[in-house]
């Protein structure tokens, strides 16, 4: 069979380099924070008693894009340009865990408690803390074994544009991000790592000192973040293996709160000074505003539905069901039209035909009128049995017996039981013929 060509004028030539790992440049799973097809690549430090070590690059001006960045706007603590950002953020919520941005703090009109994801923690935090929470509202909040909570507190997010020069203790050579051929590489980081980092970058000062960022030579720094406590933390690892030093494992997960940060020059012979390829970082970086994602409300909102439990979602979002929040796959579960079971009276259900011949049960009575015998069909006599027990409402003003079941008169099994004794004239006949009646019809 001919291969069908195809339209080269229309189709780009294919390029594993460029395509074989597409899904890789869309960030981690789950991860949000950066718009899809944006051409990056999203990273956040390690964990694990592992070393991440990160160069930060100046980004184009939001003013004028044909100019970077600088390092600081003032002298002011924590002033910094442009280089670093930070975003209200969910981290892992849901299941599986979900990543992204609330919205742009820079818009001083937006009302954050209008945010999907604030009215869903508000709700949930709300039923936690007045005791109303469902088992399944529960295991959001507190997590189970092997998984931490799937909902938190809104916090923060802090994105930088680099490249890594090693992650899991692992060298990248060149570093990732750095090589003229690499996607744009962004770090994602919790708010422990830039109050880490925000100290040491105070006491810089250019010209006085050298810029962490800047890509003129003899400029440049780099950022070593490790688990605090762990056994990568300098402060751990060089501490020493004599007396007075800090023994891993044990106690020693009792410290361990977030990660730690060093600002250095140079890491394993290779230095933070760009000069030699500041071009190509500087055709390399974005403006911000081309690749941070920031989704609508009803992007968020239906975000969340597929993280969460239809109920969950339902009830947290009651008030905002006309404004396209739920998803139609939600709205179907939940007002699915629910079916009830229908309770029949057990007192008029006859007892189910047997489908066995009765001549084939060995020890089965067939002569008419025995225990057992299949009720012939057809018409049933005028006459009431006065033994057996009424179908339907029965309404009778006479006093019953309790051992007896309901709707049983007691003058029925009287009768029925004193045909051809009462005539004997014996003493007692009569009442024994009344007592054997009553066994039988509980028996």
């Amino acid at each position: 069979m001919a291969q069908q060509g195809r339209d080269a004028s229309t189709r780009p030539r294919y390029n594993f380099k460029q395509y074989g790992q597409s899904s890789r440049k869309q960030g981690r799973l789950g991860d949000h924070v950066i718009k899809p097809q944006s051409g990056c690549e999203v990273w956040t430090p390690t964990w694990n008693h592992t070393t991440t070590v990160f160069r930060p690059f100046p980004v184009p001006s939001r003013e004028d894009p044909e100019v970077l960045c600088g390092f600081r706007c003032s002298d002011q603590p924590n002033d910094f340009d442009d280089w670093i950002r930070g975003y209200p953020a969910v981290r892992s919520w849901g299941d599986p865990g979900l990543t992204f941005l609330l919205y742009d703090p820079t818009d001083h009109n937006y009302d954050p408690e209008t945010n999907p994801a604030w009215v869903l923690w508000r709700f949930i935090d709300g039923r936690s803390s007045a005791g109303q929470a469902s088992p399944e509202m529960q295991r959001l909040t507190k997590g189970g074994e092997g998984r931490s909570a799937m909902i938190k507190r809104p916090g923060d997010i802090f994105i930088m544009q680099g490249a890594l020069l090693e992650h899991k203790s692992k060298p990248n050579s060149p570093p990732r991000g750095g090589a003229e051929d690499d996607d744009l590489l962004i770090l994602e980081c919790t708010s422990t790592v830039i109050q880490a980092l925000s100290p040491q970058l105070n006491e810089l000062s250019p010209p006085d000192t050298y810029d962490p960022v800047s890509l003129e030579p003899g400029q440049g720094a780099l950022f070593r973040i490790y688990q605090l406590g762990g056994a990568a933390d300098p402060d751990i690892s060089e501490g020493g293996s004599g007396f007075g030093g800090q023994r891993m494992g044990g106690q020693q997960r009792d410290f361990i709160r977030g990660y730690g940060a060093k600002v250095i020059r140079e890491w394993n012979g290779v230095s933070g000074d760009l000069s030699g390829v500041a071009d190509m970082v500087q055709e390399k970086v974005k403006p911000w505003d081309d690749i941070v994602n920031i989704m609508t409300h009803e992007e968020q909102a239906k975000l969340l539905s597929r993280h969460f439990p239809p109920q969950v979602i339902w009830d947290a979002f009651a008030d905002y069901r006309q404004s396209g929040w739920i998803p139609e796959n939600v709205i179907r579960e939940m007002t699915a039209p629910t079916t009830v079971p229908v309770q029949t009276d057990v007192s008029s259900q006859q007892p189910p035909m047997s489908t066995v011949p009765a001549d084939s049960v060995p020890g089965t009575v067939t002569d008419a009128g025995g225990w057992g015998v299949t009720r012939e069909a057809g018409p049933q006599p005028t006459e009431a049995d006065p033994a057996a027990r009424p179908q339907g409402d029965t309404q009778t003003t006479e006093v019953t017996d309790q051992t007896v079941p309901d709707g049983i008169p007691m003058d029925d099994i009287a009768a029925a039981a004193g045909q051809g004794t009462a005539e004997a004239g014996q003493d007692g006949a009569l009442d024994d013929a009344i007592a054997d009646a009553r066994r039988a019809v509980n028996e």
